[in-house]
C-alpha cells in the first residue's frame, strides 16, 4: 500500500478531528481508478486487507465532504493550507497525492503536493514530516505494527503513541490463545480506524512482466516476481 500519513503530534494533526476529516475527503474508488489504473482494491485506513486478523467487519469509510467540512470547522481548521510530501518512489504515490489534493479542494482545503526526488525521499527528512506518503509491502499484521506503530517502532511515521493501543499490543504479544489474539487484533484495528494517523486509501496489485521464454515464476501476493525466488526460474529454449 502507499498510504498518506499524518503525524499525530504535529500541526494540524494533533486534533483527531482533522485526521478524521482527511480520511473522509478521500474518494477511494477514484484513487484506485486514477492512481492504480483500476487494478487495486480500496482500503479502510487499516493495514492488511485479506490477511489473518484483519477485521473486515469495520464499516467501510467512504467520502463525505460535508462531514469533513463540519469536523474541520469544529477544529478551527476550515481554511487549512498544507503541503503533502510525495514522490515517484512507489507505484501510484505521486498520482494518488495529486488526486487527493484535488478532492481536498471540495472541502475548501488547499493541499500543495511537494514532490521530492525518489533518491532522497526516504532520506534525512523521512519520519520528520507531518503530512506525507509511504509504501508498505505485505507482512503479518503484528509485524507491520512492530515496525510502524508499536512502542519503539523503527518506522513510526505517524509518531503514534497511544496508551490504550500500546497496552493492547503488549497483551497481544503475550497472548497464546488464537481466539483471544484475534479479539485483540480487532481492538487494535478499531482504535487505528477511529483515531490513527494513516489514510490507507487502497492496496495496489503486483503485476509481473516476463519474457515469453521465462519459466518457473509464480505470482506472489507479497512481493514482485514470485517473491524473488529465482532459484526456481529457468529459460526455455
Amino acid at each position: 500500500m502507499v498510504p498518506i500519513y499524518m503525524a499525530v503530534d504535529l500541526y494540524p494533526f494533533q486534533d483527531v478531528r482533522v485526521r478524521q476529516a482527511m480520511r473522509l475527503i478521500a474518494s477511494r474508488t477514484q484513487l484506485v481508478e486514477e492512481a492504480q489504473e483500476g487494478y487495486g482494491q480500496i482500503g479502510n485506513d487499516i493495514f492488511g486487507k485479506g490477511l489473518p486478523g484483519y477485521d473486515a467487519l469495520i464499516p467501510q469509510r467512504v467520502q463525505d465532504i460535508e462531514q469533513a467540512k463540519f469536523l474541520l470547522k469544529k477544529a478551527g481548521r476550515e481554511d487549512l493550507n498544507i503541503p503533502l510530501y510525495s514522490s515517484t518512489v512507489a507505484t501510484g504515490m505521486l498520482e494518488s497525492a495529486t488526486v487527493f489534493a484535488t478532492e481536498a479542494s471540495k472541502a475548501n482545503i488547499t493541499i500543495t503536493v511537494k514532490e521530492l526526488s525518489a533518491a532522497i525521499y526516504f532520506g534525512p527528512v523521512y519520519l520528520k514530516q507531518n503530512f506525507a506518503q509511504s509504501e508498505w509491502f505485505t507482512v503479518p499484521l503484528i509485524t507491520h505494527w512492530s515496525q510502524s506503530m508499536a512502542p519503539g517502532a523503527e518506522f513510526n511515521e505517524t509518531h503514534w503513541h497511544d496508551p490504550q493501543w500500546d497496552s493492547l499490543y503488549t497483551q497481544l504479544l503475550a497472548e497464546k490463545d488464537p481466539g483471544k489474539q484475534q479479539d485483540l487484533e480487532y481492538e487494535l484495528e478499531k482504535i487505528e480506524w477511529e483515531r490513527g494517523g494513516y489514510l490507507d486509501w487502497g492496496f495496489y496489485p503486483l503485476l509481473d512482466g516476463l519474457a515469453h521464454n521465462v519459466r518457473g515464476i509464480s505470482p506472489s501476493k507479497c512481493f514482485p516476481l514470485g517473491g524473488g525466488v529465482f532459484s526456481r526460474a529457468w529459460l526455455a529454449t
